[in-house]
């Protein structure tokens, strides 16, 4: 636990960055041949749904959750204020945007033995 006070403290140095690249397959016609994507921080969690409109769709949701955590294409690193960024993505293969869906939901949601680890791991105790 003294890591996570350290960092409230300000004592902690952050952890260098993960870029989990994948390849997309030749057979699929998309614009970029590699993706680079990152698992979102804090603080990117949070732009983003300030960002996301309040009757958003789970789909919107999901999309904006991916463009979010595109790193790079093909070895750059895309400037997503630009309009460049969004006409691009409009030319993403709907076969494409299935993937980094499923892999971004791989990068962000526990897998089963996460999932039973942490469940399994609950104590009870009395207080007072």
């Amino acid at each position: 636990m003294s890591g996570v006070m350290d960092a409230l403290r300000g004592d902690l140095k952050p952890r260098p960055r993960l870029v989990f690249s994948y390849t997309i397959p030749k057979e699929i016609n998309n614009p970029f041949r590699i993706v680079g994507l990152v698992e979102l921080t804090t603080s990117e969690q949070i732009l983003m749904s300030r960002l996301m409109p309040g009757d958003a769709t789970p789909e919107e949701q999901m999309q904006q959750l991916v463009k979010m955590c595109v790193y790079e294409i093909d070895g750059v690193r895309p400037n997503k204020a630009q309009a460049e960024f969004e006409l691009m993505w409009d030319q993403v293969h709907p076969k494409v945007r299935g993937l980094l869906k499923r892999v971004v939901s791989q990068l962000h949601v526990p897998e089963a033995k996460e999932d039973d680890d942490f469940f399994n791991s609950r104590t009870v105790r009395t207080e007072g």
